[in-house]
């Protein structure tokens, strides 16, 4: 202690002593069991300094405003559509939340990373016992928590919006309260962010965004939990879930994207950042269409039916049963056996789920209908439900020894046939499918258009794999900046 006390010059004893016991206790932390717990204090103060930064800059304050009055005044560019408001109203809203989010991600990004290394203040930061993994950890949750704040504040502008309905026709109820309670609302917001700015000097930009968060949230759960009286029930406000689930996943695609404008800031400046970011969004949005649809497909190579005088109900049956089933492995040997029917001169109605919104351009979908014809893997498993195989089971074996693969097709305990498939898809489009962000996950709006119930347990499933592919982009982030020299 007295050896630390001494190095400590130009100080009181008193005060040596207290910055020496700090010193001590941050030493013996991080040679203890408390490492960890050190290392995400480290985290946190650079999240929370990156944070502020970022919702500090003028251009956060400035898109925020745009894609505010984007939304907010969207009912009135869809006064000629022809009943189709509400639809267009959300497909707006969620597209200038996204690209609003890619702007506000790459900006900032920029700001905190980029700019930092080439000012040579990041050498600072890292002087200090901070690891560039802390470093580059702390500045993504940063960048991560302003894109939470603007996405949540511009999804609830979106919600209310939808709930106030459009000014289209007679037909169609515009909800005052809903529009009365947004103008209150960002008058409290700007008026109050006004005044903090003028008496106590706050950042009038960051103080509006921050302060809109509680009271739109407020105007929010008024009219959620709000019953009116008999004589106002025209004016009873019914918000849409689907609508907030499309808010979530959107915001799910902006924290991919922050991932990876972190990623590229680490070695790009603010213009290329911007440039490349905008690139991923839109190889994002197309990616099912550029590479999904050449990285899993399938040709019908044969088909075998149990009897050889099936007419044509035993045949869309059998086809029916095969595309049903299959979807369940793999939705690209649906479109093929699709297809394949109709050749034939069978047209079947597609089954529809989940995997309609991750795969709308192929038109793939998949069924959890459990009253539909199931299909078997293999003739074991055929036998242990009670099918016999029969004569088919050699020409099963024959179109495995030729490198298709084959799959018998039953009804229940019927066996209808032999389908064979064969696998025509591309190793460089998987590539390039399972690199790029397949952004059109986090796209629902076909769904909300169409009005067809998204499931939460979809939004879970997309959720995990933002998380994933934010994940793999930090440690590339982490590759690239132990590469780079800083000095």
């Amino acid at each position: 202690m007295s050896l630390l006390i001494e190095k400590v010059e130009g100080q009181s004893p008193a005060r040596a002593r207290v910055v020496a016991a700090r010193t001590q206790a941050e030493v013996g932390v991080q040679s203890g069991g408390g490492a960890f717990l050190f290392s995400c204090r480290k985290v946190a103060s650079i999240a929370i300094n990156t944070f502020r930064e970022s919702i500090r800059q003028p251009v956060f304050g400035v898109i925020m405003a745009v894609a505010f009055a984007l939304i907010v005044l969207s009912p009135m560019y869809t006064l000629f559509t022809l009943m189709e408001s509400p639809k267009l109203i959300k497909d707006m809203g969620l597209a200038t939340i996204l690209l609003a989010g890619l702007l506000l991600s790459a900006f900032s990004a920029g700001n905190v990373i980029s700019a930092e290394i080439e000012n040579k203040t990041a050498l600072t930061v890292l002087s200090k016992p901070v690891g560039r993994i802390e470093f580059i950890l702390g500045k993504y949750l940063g960048v991560a928590l302003s894109l939470l704040l603007a996405g949540y504040v511009l999804s609830v502008v979106l919600i209310l919006t939808v709930a106030a309905g459009a000014f289209e026709a007679d037909l169609q109820v515009v909800h005052r309260w809903v529009v009365f309670g947004m103008i209150g609302a960002g008058v409290l917001t700007v008026g109050t962010a006004l005044f903090a700015n003028y008496y106590m000097d706050r950042p009038f930009a960051s103080t509006a965004v921050l302060l809109a968060v509680p009271f739109f949230t407020a105007c929010l759960l008024v009219f959620l939990v709000w019953t009116p009286p008999p004589e106002m029930v025209t004016y009873y406000v019914k918000v849409d879930p689907q609508v907030a689930l499309g808010c979530f996943l959107v915001m799910c695609a902006l924290f991919v994207l922050g991932a990876v404008a972190v990623a590229a800031s680490v070695r790009l400046n603010m213009v290329l950042n911007v440039t490349l970011c905008a690139g991923v969004l839109l190889l994002g949005l197309l990616s099912d269409y550029l590479f999904g649809r050449f990285a899993w497909r399938y040709e019908v190579a044969d088909v075998v039916y149990a009897e050889s005088n099936f007419g044509r109900p035993e045949q869309e049956e059998f086809f029916k049963a095969a595309a049903t089933a299959l979807d369940r492995i793999s939705p690209a040997m649906t479109s093929a056996v699709l297809a394949s029917a109709r050749q034939r001169g069978i047209e079947l109605a597609r089954p529809q789920g989940m995997t309609e919104f991750v795969l709308a351009n192929l038109g793939e979908f998949e069924t959890h209908d459990t009253s539909v014809p199931k299909l078997a893997g293999n003739a074991a498993t055929m036998v242990r439900h009670g099918v016999r195989v029969g004569a088919l089971e050699a020409k099963y074996l024959t179109l495995l020894g030729e490198g298709k693969k084959a799959y018998y097709v039953a009804a229940g305990n019927r066996l209808l046939g032999v389908i064979g498939l064969l696998d025509k898809s591309s190793l460089p489009a998987r590539v390039a499918h399972a690199l790029v962000p397949n952004l059109q996950v986090f796209w629902i709006a076909q769904a909300l258009a169409a009005e067809r119930p998204v499931p939460v347990s979809y939004a879970f499933s997309a959720g995990g794999y933002a998380a994933l592919y934010s994940l793999a982009m930090l440690c590339l982030a982490v590759l690239l900046i132990e590469r780079r020299e800083i000095s």
